[in-house]
């Protein structure tokens, strides 16, 4: 096996826009070429945290990474034929929509969006073709899945099996069933619809609770329940401070799929028509696919709270649907 003199690891991203059209961000070092927003680990930084920073460092934007992408470009350099570094890149893919990429280190004297083809035009490095090949091919492969006939439709004893499967899913694999009710703890799944039921009307809602509409997200090809999310209605202290407006949990088997942001998408009209101008959706601290649903759906982040009872810091967003 050959030996380097040293080993140098480095993070970064293919960053692209959906407005019909996909495309991708390349960004361009002063005297440089063109190529993907990327830099060095530094300290105890996590390969996210890493690619992150630099997109941020080098376009002004503030984006979350996607789950399920994940490439690496490897090479050697060396003097006089003698490969003495050995350096890897892992890249991640982003999306950001809405934004607009604005250089902000002094090295970069541009970023832009290309299309694919001027994208594959402008990089001159085989290997960075490479990682653009694979970003596309895992957007194409996102685009197919979200084509999928879904609905978002109540609970009803119709779905008697998915929903107890759907339970199942979680008390094997673990998870919080945020959205759910008290879904845990009821193995008679007409006992949680009458619970769903009774949440629907003030005049019938515990004390200490407030009015929730529930949902469950059926995907129609084989009739499976992915997700469940449910609105509150309007806060209460809990509420205002920590929960916020929705709660949702994705089926454990079918998470890094983006589920959780075409259910969040297609529940917001329904809070419009609830009268809910302004939704508050929260995540705790440090679950990126969370906080990038959030992000997707056009929330703003607020502030970071601390949930004593659970010990976890929760970031609060808000989503404008005026």
């Amino acid at each position: 096996m050959q030996k380097y003199k040293s080993f140098e690891r480095s993070c970064g991203a293919v960053v692209y826009r959906d407005g019909g059209k996909t495309e991708y961000l390349l960004v361009r070092q002063k005297g440089g070429l063109w190529g993907f927003p990327k830099g060095h680990v530094e300290g105890s930084e996590t390969e996210r945290e890493t690619a992150r920073r630099e997109i941020k460092e080098e376009t002004g934007l503030d984006v979350s990474l996607a789950d399920g992408f994940r490439a690496s470009e490897e090479y050697a350099l060396g003097q006089e034929g003698r490969p003495d570094v050995f350096k890897q890149v892992i890249y991640f893919i982003a999306c950001c929509n809405g934004m607009t990429p604005k250089p902000q280190d002094r090295e970069i004297a541009e970023a832009r969006l290309f299309d694919f083809d001027s994208a594959m035009k402008a990089l001159r490095f085989e290997s960075q073709r490479e990682i653009l090949k694979k970003a596309e091919a895992f957007l194409n492969a996102c685009a197919a899945m979200k084509k999928k006939p879904m609905k978002l439709i109540p609970p009803s004893m119709e779905y008697d099996r998915q929903i107890q499967e759907f339970r199942r899913d979680f008390l094997e694999f673990g998870g919080s069933m945020d959205g759910c009710g008290s879904l845990r703890r009821f193995d008679n799944t007409q006992d949680w619809i009458d619970q769903v039921e009774a949440l629907k009307r003030p005049e019938t809602t515990p004390e200490g609770l407030v009015p929730m509409t529930q949902y469950i997200y059926v995907r129609e090809t084989d009739n499976k329940i992915v997700g469940v999310i449910q609105i509150r209605h309007y806060f209460n202290e809990f509420l205002e401070k920590y929960a916020g407006h929705i709660g949702y949990s994705v089926c454990p088997s079918e998470r890094r799929k983006g589920y959780a942001t075409e259910m969040l998408r297609r529940v917001l009209p329904e809070c419009r028509a609830l009268g809910i101008k302004n939704v508050l959706v929260s995540c705790v601290k440090g679950n990126e696919g969370s906080r990038r649903t959030i992000l997707n759906n056009g929330g703003v982040y607020e502030s970071t709270v601390y949930l004593k009872e659970r010990d976890e810091y929760l970031e609060r967003y808000w989503i404008d649907l005026e």
